[in-house]
């Protein structure tokens, strides 16, 4: 193509094509890369770095290539007209010329060394107008990922003071069935509270220092999912008989629960199930957590009787178990652990089966959580019931 006039319509048509066809494109890349209104995080990060390097490169190879002499304007678009025209010239005066002549090899080169500025020049610029369209993006993922750890550090923080509060605050006391009820009720509620922080991270875990804190949180977690088994297995009972429920406390009722999962991970939880997708060596398993006895209104004193069951097939996998907060009693059966995997049980019942059963005894902020998933590296989630006093 001949620049005739180099500022006319023609380089500004071709401009204004350009930048359309980058501004569509990008408008086109950041509506898949939502998912239910939320930008997919991880997938802004890698397309920023990928068109970083791809831009870099370029820009290398570029610099490996002597300029046109033609091309001193200072602008871009000018000296890519420039050099196009000077190739137009070129062309035609090879053309006077047979191949075997030195004039035919000296403007072939010429003509090569042009061409391949202009690729590299195009390649340039697309690659830097790409991370252009992402930096915005990136930007504001980067500081949404800051704002998320900065409150998960604080939340950490929060769990660990009130689980040491309450710690020393039941050391102080007899070592009772009472107290190690409430030691074990004081492990699962901060187990609980971990795996929502952890939940809330899994946006951002393609960041070294969210994976860098995600393994601090993990690490934490083993270790009350081992105080917690020690603690059952000191405190397993026989099943004592049932009594009647006592009736005339006061009533209380369940709020909708609040379900928290990571359905981006594979594991969608509702108010009666959980279930979790595995994918294992080119393999596909769905398995499935259900539970039941969850009351919507109790009155205080009423025997509740939970139950829970897990199962599915290799290579899928789920476990979880209920965890309580100020709401039982005395308790009769306290077997509230299920996994797919063969486990040990003091109980003696299947490792797909649980049951709980206590008498409704409500103090404050009672509530009654289901926790579950596929492991414990964020493919996690949480339903909760929180009960509040019914008004006379």
């Amino acid at each position: 193509m001949v620049m005739r006039n180099i500022g006319g319509r023609v380089l500004v048509k071709c401009a204004i094509v350009l930048v359309v066809a980058m501004a569509l494109a990008a408008a086109r890349w950041a509506m898949a890369i939502q998912s239910g209104g939320r930008l997919d995080a991880c997938r802004v990060k890698q397309d920023y770095e990928t068109a970083k390097r791809a831009a870099d490169q370029a820009a290398r190879a570029l610099e490996k290539i002597k300029t046109p002499p033609e091309a001193k304007t200072g602008s871009p678009i000018r000296d890519i007209a420039i050099v196009q025209q000077s190739i137009e010239l070129l062309l035609s005066s090879r053309a006077r010329h047979g191949q075997d002549e030195p004039e035919y090899r000296y403007f072939d080169g010429q003509i090569k060394w042009r061409q391949s500025w202009l690729a590299a020049v195009q390649k340039t610029t697309e690659t830097k107008s790409r991370v252009d369209d992402l930096q915005e993006l990136y930007d504001r993922v980067t500081t949404e990922k800051n704002a998320a750890l900065q409150k998960a550090r604080a939340d950490i923080d929060a769990v660990g003071n009130r689980f040491n509060q309450e710690k020393d605050r039941l050391q102080g006391q007899p070592h009772t069935d009472y107290y190690l009820r409430q030691s074990q009720q004081l492990i699962a509620r901060t187990r609980a509270a971990l795996f929502v922080i952890r939940i809330d991270l899994a946006h951002f875990e393609c960041w070294d220092d969210v994976k860098s804190l995600v393994a601090d949180i993990d690490e934490k977690v083993k270790r009350l999912e081992a105080a917690l088994k020690n603690s059952a297995n000191r405190t397993a009972t026989p099943r004592t008989p049932a009594t009647p429920p006592t009736s005339g406390g006061d009533l209380w009722i369940a709020d909708e629960p609040t379900i928290q999962d990571t359905r981006n991970r594979g594991v969608t939880a509702s108010a009666t199930s959980i279930v979790a997708t595995t994918e294992e060596n080119g393999k596909r398993g769905t398995s499935t957590m259900t539970w039941s006895g969850i009351p919507k209104q109790v009155k205080v004193g009423e025997r509740v009787v939970l139950r829970m069951r897990a199962q599915g097939s290799p290579p899928g996998r789920i476990g979880g178990w209920f965890n309580f907060n100020n709401c039982t009693g005395k308790m009769y059966q306290n077997d509230g652990q299920v996994d797919t995997i063969e486990i040990q049980k003091p109980s003696g019942r299947p490792h797909g089966e649980a049951l709980v059963e206590f008498d409704f005894a409500p103090g404050s902020n009672p509530y009654i959580q289901i926790s579950g998933g596929a492991d414990s590296n964020g493919r996690w989630a949480l339903i909760t019931w929180k009960y509040h006093k019914a008004s006379r």
